[in-house]
């Protein structure tokens, strides 16, 4: 039985073999599908274990997502989390343009945007005791003018200085400081959506 590696240097053999015959149009398609198949499998540095690894974009709509408005106080507030679930591995890239934040926040009126308060998007254990890491660190006046940013091809991406990876039960959380002065935010009428990648371990034949 071919194993999970020799399948992946036989991809890219294929693809090599099919690069000097582009001209013909079955041979294209064939290297396209080839290519496709190869850029699904990606391998781990460390352990060697191999993944199919699919973009993901995870929505305050998204199952296992929940929100909460965010208080004034001063204190950092979970506005928005979300549970990893059993066979879900999420992998989180700093200066990934496939990995990024979109979104506005409002205040309690639902019109008024919320600006210059800290926002940072973390991941901790179910328990909340385990921090993994952040994955990125910035401003609610960053996250609301992330539409712009990617509709001119610079998209808000992870500022963290590691790859973070989310497994069963950990969660990914995103937490906003409200001074005292400010108003409640309000998590109905805010969007916030994070895109990253899903990782499947492929098994070993």
């Amino acid at each position: 039985m071919v194993s999970v590696r020799e399948q992946l240097m036989l991809y890219r053999s294929a693809n090599k073999q099919l690069e000097s015959a582009l001209g013909n149009g079955a041979l294209a398609r064939k290297a396209v599908v080839a290519q496709q198949m190869s850029d699904l499998l990606w391998t781990d540095p460390v352990s060697q274990e191999v993944y199919k690894r699919y973009p993901i974009t995870l929505t305050k709509n998204s199952s296992g997502v929940s929100t909460a408005n965010a208080t004034p106080g001063g204190g950092k507030t979970s506005i928005w989390w979300y549970e990893v679930k059993q066979g879900v591995e999420l992998q989180f890239l700093p200066g990934n343009p496939d990995h990024y934040i979109i979104g506005a926040m409002y205040y309690t009126d639902g019109s008024t945007l919320v600006h210059d308060c800290e926002a940072s998007l973390e991941v901790w254990d179910q328990f909340e005791r385990e921090y993994r890491g952040t994955v990125w660190v910035g401003t609610t006046r960053e996250i609301n003018s992330s539409a712009t940013y990617r509709e001119n091809g610079h998209p808000l991406t992870y500022n963290g200085d590691k790859e973070i990876r989310a497994v069963n039960g950990d969660k990914v959380i995103l937490k906003v400081t409200v001074p005292s002065s400010a108003s409640q935010i309000n998590a109905d009428k805010s969007n916030f959506s994070i895109r990253a990648y899903h990782l499947i371990l492929m098994r070993q034949g």
